[in-house]
């Protein structure tokens, strides 16, 4: 073991030894203190995107510089996942609506804003804070009859495009196409020799592959461990995570820390399904 890891391991013991207090509930300055820590970027990432619910009353443009300038993962994340609950109320109040009382310009609005941050030049988290509403908005066009489903899927692979403009079409255009047996049945999506236009539309693929093993072929927490650990492609990966962090949120506190430690930079899938059962953990 290197001395910079031992290094790791001796400062987050105490680090965890600091909050163990709080394995229970973890108050905003608790949450705060973690996600201000950048030693384990997983961990601070976890605290901040549990920060984010305490957060979403603060100001848009508190919380856009926060996304684009805190100063540790976790700060950003606090800031990013905010700004999206905040982004994403308004779209779903515009298309909660009838047909007859939706109107274009108040969607073209919404879609013109949110396009210009998640394809625009601001720091990667600003961008991030968008996906959710815009895939949002995708899927209420496509519902509205005002998008087709496979203009999403040129969207997702278009690289003139940022990745998180192509993320919320990737992820809208597989929302939209579960209905289509070609498309989004178990046996095409666990094709390993399948091919997909970009990264997005395959982390979007994994992820409705590891909605549909849960929701109808769930696995054991060994076998979703497996696809997330070494899956032979980024779906199957994505799909394993998707899995395996419902196994993982009623861990405490402290194993999903350390084991997020043993984890350091490698296996990303594998980790983030930690990382997601944290957020969850701390969030309580």
């Amino acid at each position: 073991m290197g001395v910079s890891r031992l290094r790791v391991l001796g400062a987050l013991a105490c680090m965890l030894a600091l909050f163990a207090f709080a394995a229970f509930a973890h108050t905003v300055a608790e949450l705060e203190g973690i996600a201000s820590n950048e030693l384990v970027p997983d961990i601070s990432a976890a605290a901040g995107a549990a920060l984010a619910v305490d957060y979403a009353g603060k100001t848009e443009a508190y919380l856009t510089d926060l996304a684009a300038n805190g100063r540790t993962i976790g700060l950003r994340t606090a800031g990013s996942n905010a700004l999206s609950s905040i982004y994403v109320k308004p779209v779903l109040e515009v298309f909660s609506m009838t047909l007859a009382v939706v109107q274009a310009p108040s969607v073209q609005a919404l879609e013109d804003k949110m396009t210009a941050i998640a394809n625009g030049t601001a720091p990667e988290m600003v961008r991030a804070s968008a996906i959710e509403a815009l895939k949002e908005i995708y899927i209420g066009e496509v519902n509205k009859a005002m998008r087709t489903t496979a203009s999403l899927k040129t969207l997702a692979a278009d690289m003139t495009k940022t990745h998180e403009l192509r993320l919320a079409a990737a992820k809208a255009y597989y929302f939209m196409s579960k209905g289509a047996v070609k498309v989004v049945s178990i046996p095409v999506l666990e094709n390993t020799a399948a091919t997909y236009a970009s990264d997005e539309l395959a982390y979007a693929a994994g992820e409705l592959l590891g909605a549909l093993y849960v929701g109808f072929f769930p696995k054991t927490q060994a076998e979703y461990e497996a696809l997330a650990i070494s899956g032979a492609n980024l779906v199957l990966r994505v799909a394993g995570q998707v899995g395996l962090k419902l196994f993982l949120y009623d861990k405490p506190v402290v194993t999903l820390e350390t084991k997020i430690l043993d984890l350091l930079n490698i296996y990303p899938e594998y980790r983030q399904a930690y990382r997601d059962a944290l957020a969850y953990q701390y969030g309580l």
